[in-house]
């Protein structure tokens, strides 16, 4: 099942984590989904981009971006970029999406 995971984030990489729609196509909790994708990052599978808020709480609670180390897998050649843009900026990047426009921008902090 770690694989169908690990397949699904393939196809999902440079989207919104929902722990929740991953964990009904894996058939796992949302708390396995969780530790599975710890597992992914720790062997450097995937890496996760927390969002960008001036409230913190809000922050802490927006889905994350999920990423992949090795891009040259993905299909979608956008997706793919983006990819890659997140894996150079990734020591201090976050995303930010205003409401209704539909584009996410980086943003980088000091």
């Amino acid at each position: 099942m770690l694989e169908l995971l690990a397949s699904i984030i393939n196809e999902q990489a440079g989207s919104l984590i929902s722990y929740t729609n991953l964990a009904n196509k894996v058939r796992v909790s949302d708390q396995t989904i969780r530790r599975w994708l710890s597992l992914l990052e720790k062997h450097y599978y995937c890496f996760a981009i927390k969002p960008w808020s001036k409230n913190v709480v809000k922050s802490l609670i927006k889905e994350p971006k999920i990423y992949l180390w090795d891009w040259s897998q993905i299909k979608d050649i956008g997706a793919r970029f983006e990819n890659l843009i997140a894996s150079h900026l990734l020591k201090a990047v976050y995303f930010w999406n205003e409401t209704g426009l539909g584009d996410f921008w980086f943003i980088l902090s000091s």
